[in-house]
């Protein structure tokens, strides 16, 4: 258990020091690859509920060495409850890396409602590489292609009850005007959230 312990602390510290070099502009993430905003269904075998979610593919040379990153945030529905996912890769078979991290995998932390999410993880490294990253790319002109293909919704069989859930329906319609940076935010800041979601009810 211990050993575990200081081996997550150890992944802990290098996520650390690469979202510090990235935020002060000394790694520079490609993007290689982008799955669009979607609604993924609740999974009744597995238990898992249903996320509204998109995943990033990112590529770097640090050090000498070439890493993979791949970021997903998502919000559940119909908890609400914002989450970011990374698995960070160094494919070199002498010094090979894989570390899977996730907000939601600090069980006690995130044993909370919505609105605490953002202020419990303010300092996460995932939260400070995410929010340095996925702005920057989402900048990219050449994202918009996405939308000649992508769909937001699937899949079949998904209930009345998560279709015509006010989450939703704010991301979908934050899909289809293109609006991704907004949806970024509202992962985690859950007071803007509620001003979409508002503004969503009164039209």
């Amino acid at each position: 258990m211990m050993y575990n312990e200081n081996l997550h602390e150890e992944e802990q510290h290098l996520i650390r020091r690469i979202a510090e070099q990235t935020e002060s502009g000394k790694i520079n993430w490609e993007l290689t690859e982008y799955n669009p905003l979607s609604f993924l269904n609740e999974d009744k075998v597995d238990d898992n509920p249903a996320v509204i979610g998109h995943t990033f593919s990112f590529e770097a040379i640090i050090g000498g060495s070439r890493y993979e990153l791949d970021v997903t945030e998502n919000i559940e529905v119909p908890s609400g409850m914002g989450d970011y996912s990374m698995t960070l890769t160094r494919d070199e078979t002498e010094v090979f890396l894989k570390i899977d991290d996730a907000l939601s995998y600090d069980f006690d932390r995130y044993e909370c409602v919505p609105e605490e999410v953002a202020e419990r993880y303010e300092n996460s490294p995932i939260v400070r590489l995410c929010n340095t990253i996925i702005p920057a790319t989402l900048e990219q002109e050449d994202l918009e292609e996405v939308f000649t293909w992508a769909r937001f919704f699937n899949e079949i069989g998904i209930s009345a009850k998560l279709l015509n859930h006010p989450l939703t329906k704010l991301c979908e319609k934050l899909f289809d005007e293109h609006r991704l940076m907004d949806f970024h935010r509202c992962v985690l800041d859950v007071n803007y959230r509620k001003q979409l979601l508002k503004k969503l009810d009164q039209n």
